[in-house]
This record gives structure tokens, C-alpha cells and sequence, in this order.
């Protein structure tokens, strides 16, 4: 069985799911709180489940209902909230960790500033310093799925980390 958490809306026996980012389907044959058989659970609860197929799933795959599927991709644009004493540095590599997986990511640009007392958008001058909002393009190294953050936080979100100290950026 495989084994996480339910992060949003619920999983039944009999239905269909896809792991991302593979995208392969299969149907659910268990779900099981311990050791309890259960015909249905939903968010936030942590189960084992089983499936009618031998299938390849890494720590940190998502399962998800393959008509409302995660994204999936290598670039992605974020707004993030930069806590590093030193200021982001786009010459060197970072680490984005999701979920469970650990991804390496480099910045390729900074779009622009978040100004928190009128909310707008301002040029960013090529900085992101300490308590400061930007939005970024970031590259990862691996497909990730993702949900938007304003649909689901927990598959939304991710840290940005140093490869060198692992200290969250």
C-alpha cells in the first residue's frame, strides 16, 4: 500500500486516480486508517491505500482524480516572501522543497516587488532582500505538480532552501 495524507477533498474504493507527475491511472481496491478498513476518507486524514495496479511511486508523488489533475511542470512563477539576511542571488542554485520531494531549482528572474502598504507592483531593480515580497520564475530540475495556491495551499506552497546549509530562505 502507499501510504500520506489526504490533503483535500476525499478518496473512495472503486475510484479512479492518477499519480502525478507520471500521470498513470489506476482504481483504488483499499483504504485503511491502520489497520481499520474504510470505503471512504477525506482531508485531513492520514491513510494507507491500495491499488489494482503495480505502479512506480516515489516519495512525494500526488495522487489526485485524473479529471481534476495537478499541474505539472518545470518552470513555474511564485511570489515569495524572502527571509535570508543576504538578498536572493540568481547567479546561484537554490532548492525548493514540496510536499515530501526536495527539488533543485535556479531563479531565472525577478519580476517585480510586492509594495505591502498599497498592494502594487513595483520594479524589483534586479533585488529581493530580507522581509521583502517578489514574484519570481524559477526553474526546477524535475516535473513537479502543483495546484494554484489560491486553490490548495498544500500542494500550492514550497520552502526555498540553501543546497549548502539547508537553511529555509
Amino acid at each position: 500500500g502507499y501510504m500520506g495524507r489526504i490533503e483535500s477533498g476525499s478518496i473512495e474504493v472503486g475510484q479512479k486516480i492518477s499519480v502525478f507527475p507520471n500521470g498513470l491511472t489506476t482504481t483504488v481496491t483499499g483504504i485503511y486508517l491502520g489497520s481499520t478498513p474504510l470505503q471512504r476518507a477525506e482531508a485531513p486524514t492520514s491513510v494507507c491505500i491500495t491499488v489494482a495496479d503495480e505502479l512506480d511511486v516515489s516519495r512525494g508523488d500526488i495522487f489526485a482524480d485524473p479529471v481534476n489533475a495537478p499541474q505539472v511542470a518545470r518552470k513555474l512563477a511564485a511570489d515569495l516572501v524572502w527571509l535570508d539576511r543576504a538578498a536572493l542571488d540568481m547567479r546561484r542554485p537554490y532548492l525548493i522543497k514540496h510536499g515530501a520531494r526536495t527539488h533543485q531549482a535556479k531563479i531565472e528572474s525577478l519580476d517585480h516587488l510586492l509594495d505591502i502598504t498599497t498592494l502594487s507592483q513595483i520594479d524589483a531593480e534586479g533585488k529581493l532582500a530580507t522581509n521583502e515580497i517578489g514574484r519570481v520564475t524559477l526553474r526546477v530540475g524535475t516535473d513537479v505538480p502543483f495546484d494554484l495556491y489560491d486553490d490548495n495551499r498544500a500542494t500550492g506552497a514550497f520552502v526555498v532552501l540553501d543546497p549548502a546549509t539547508n537553511a529555509t530562505l
